[in-house]
């Protein structure tokens, strides 16, 4: 990251997930299966990496769970202060999941 001129620059942390796979139990039996999602994420992080932020993971398919990310967004909240920068990077699809709480519209 280049400097701005200030004494202190700007930190950087940055995540990637990349899921080719989904849980099928998860999404009503869908597999969701892609391609290229890996790698995608793989690429961003050596993008991050060459623009000078420090990498916290690149979690792949059953690595990317919904708590590894939570995980990853906490540790990256307690070491950033005002000014950084934290760059979140996802790769592959979604699916639908019931509205538990009615709060979409249809």
């Amino acid at each position: 990251m280049a400097s701005t001129g200030n004494s202190t620059s700007p930190r950087g942390l940055s995540l990637h997930v990349g899921l080719n796979e989904i849980s099928p139990a998860h999404y009503g039996g869908s597999n969701g299966r892609l391609e290229a999602c890996v790698n995608d994420a793989e690429e961003m992080e050596k993008l991050a990496l060459a623009q000078g932020f420090k990498v916290l993971g690149v979690l792949r398919d059953s690595q990317g769970t919904r708590q590894a990310v939570k995980d990853a967004f906490t540790q990256a909240a307690k070491a950033l202060k005002s000014g950084d920068i934290f760059l979140f990077t996802y790769s592959g699809h979604g699916s639908f999941v019931p509205d538990e709480n009615g709060d979409e519209p249809d």
